[in-house]
């Protein structure tokens, strides 16, 4: 069920069971993020709309790797290319558990009775709370490790910008290559040629499906819409950035944040992040909006 808030000038509905995603985010009446009106709708495709969470990001070849010296395995939910894609949060029923005057928080508990748990069995906890001051949107997530070992902690936000006159990424160097038809890393760094460059303005609508990149010590991408601007600030924690777009769809732009670089997975497992049994590890991000 949605529910509808609104802060000041922010109006928000929030979609527990489609992912604990927000399916509207308006800034004085105007799309900030792509929305979607139906459950029908989000289901066909639960990334492009929205903060949708990715835990884990990007594609497992097979959905299978090693941690700690144990072999798990995800689901193939992406069967043409056999592969996992975007992890066990993502299509999953949250809880909408508290909401205030300027707040609201969607919780998710990751156990047993999750029919992915069997591939990925950590439980653990999710939660995330956005609050709204003024122009500003704040995010606060939190992954809690309820489990009894070490669990890896790899996170991204698929997030779906409605679409700018202009945009620009902070990051550098070259793309990691990502090769059709399964599009896995191949390991090699590849130059811009996708209508795209790291710290360069760019016409959204121009960019050929996809990069991948190294982001700027304090990650930032910025959307001119014209008459305002829309910065996005994800926490520091983020490393990388996946910039998407839907080659049929025009009226959104997926700037993805991640804490792991793609092929991490199957390449270098053992640099994962990770979240110790019982800690927490919290991520902070905002959303401005500044007219001129």
């Amino acid at each position: 069920m949605m529910k509808s808030f609104e802060f000041g000038d922010w109006q928000v509905t929030v979609a527990p069971e489609c992912g604990g995603n927000l399916s509207c985010v308006k800034f004085r009446g105007r799309d900030i993020m792509r929305p979607f009106s139906t459950f029908e709708e989000w289901k066909k495709s639960p990334t492009n709309y929205g903060f949708a969470t990715l835990f884990p990001p990007n594609r497992i070849d097979e959905g299978k790797f090693l941690f700690d010296g144990r072999a798990y395995s995800l689901p193939v939910n992406e069967p043409l290319r056999n592969n996992h894609v975007h992890g066990v949060a993502l299509r999953e029923k949250w809880q909408l558990t508290a909401f205030d005057d300027n707040s609201l928080t969607m919780e998710f508990l990751f156990d047993e009775k999750i029919s992915t748990y069997a591939g990925f069995s950590f439980k653990c906890k999710l939660c995330v709370k956005y609050v709204f001051h003024d122009n500003v949107l704040e995010q606060y997530f939190s992954v809690e490790n309820l489990s009894d070992r070490r669990m890896p902690c790899a996170l991204g936000f698929h997030s779906a910008f409605a679409i700018p006159r202009q945009m620009c990424v902070y990051g550098s160097g070259k793309r990691v290559e990502l090769a059709p038809p399964r599009y896995l890393a191949s390991g090699n760094m590849v130059d811009w040629d996708c209508g795209f460059a790291p710290e360069e303005w760019c016409d959204p609508s121009k960019i050929e499906e996809f990069g991948h990149l190294k982001a700027s010590d304090i990650p930032l991408a910025e959307f001119d819409h014209g008459d305002f601007m829309v910065k996005y600030m994800p926490d520091k924690k983020f490393g990388y950035w996946m910039v998407w777009r839907h080659i049929e769809e025009f009226d959104y732009i997926c700037v993805e944040p991640m804490n792991i670089k793609v092929g991490t997975f199957e390449n270098a497992p053992e640099t994962l992040p990770s979240v110790m049994p019982g800690e927490k590890e919290i991520f902070q991000s905002k959303v401005e909006v500044i007219y001129e």
